[in-house]
């Protein structure tokens, strides 16, 4: 287990092994520049990335599961009763928080909010831009609950206020991840895969026909120099293949022999 939640930074004087933790926020740094929105660039954002990086390594470990183990609900009505009926801040700050993290980790790691199967039906299928507001809103949900349950500005709540206003910048974050750090690469297409098959095959054919025309040259130029009846066959057999291969191909077998 331990090799696979460790990684060895490279090129670095220090080569022993570093906790998936810090794979994760380098990896989260680097992908901040490359999507355009750098640490601290439109506002100081340090502490949202130490809490992306704990978010997606409690992913890999599954250890959140226990404590968010119920809180997931799909849906906006039902999920907003469960949290008015919750007397106490804290536990409605949870219940948002985990349902924000949930759509963060769904639109950005997996691209898959309502976490159904590629192609299914469903009529409640939302559009992104939906989906992306249900994220703003329960981070800004959870964020008035922090301040009700603590009474005063603390960490979480500023993390979950910044998450809230650049929601689905931090969602296109993630997304820059996916194939760089996560090896996480889209599911081709039906289509797609037609189209790639139809290439690789095209490309094929035309390899057949280049080493078919290769050879009849080969074998024409043979039989020029020798005239010999082995030669005059291995000619014959080598054009009815080509023009099997390519009925466009044209070739007279008496101009072999009045040549």
């Amino acid at each position: 287990m331990e090799s696979s939640t460790a990684y060895r930074p490279v090129g670095r004087g220090d080569t022993r092994p570093s906790p998936a933790y810090y794979y994760m926020i380098d990896n989260l740094l680097e992908c901040r520049k490359e999507s355009g929105f750098p640490s601290n660039g439109e506002f100081f954002d340090e502490d949202v990335n130490v809490y992306l990086a704990g978010l997606l390594t409690s992913h890999v470990f599954g250890s959140d599961a226990g404590t968010t183990a119920g809180m997931i609900i799909p849906y906006d009505i039902p999920l907003f009763e469960v949290a008015s009926d919750e007397a106490a801040p804290r536990r409605r700050f949870n219940i948002y928080r985990a349902n924000a993290d949930h759509l963060l980790i769904r639109l950005g790691v997996f691209d898959n909010p309502s976490g159904r199967r590629p192609g299914s039906a469903t009529h409640m299928a939302l559009a992104r831009d939906a989906w992306i507001g249900r994220g703003k809103a329960y981070y800004r949900l959870a964020w008035a609950c922090a301040a009700e349950t603590f009474r005063r500005p603390t960490a979480i709540g500023d993390v979950m206020g910044k998450l809230s206003s650049g929601f689905e910048r931090y969602v296109g974050v993630l997304s820059a991840m996916r194939p760089s750090c996560l090896n996480m690469i889209p599911r081709i297409s039906n289509g797609e895969m037609f189209h790639l098959e139809r290439s690789v095959l095209e490309d094929d054919r035309k390899k057949e026909l280049t080493a078919l025309y290769d050879s009849f040259l080969d074998a024409w130029t043979a039989y020029r120099k020798s005239g010999t009846s082995d030669d005059r066959k291995k000619l014959y057999m080598v054009s009815d293949e080509l023009k099997k291969a390519d009925p466009s191909f044209s070739f007279d077998p008496l101009s072999a022999d009045t040549s």
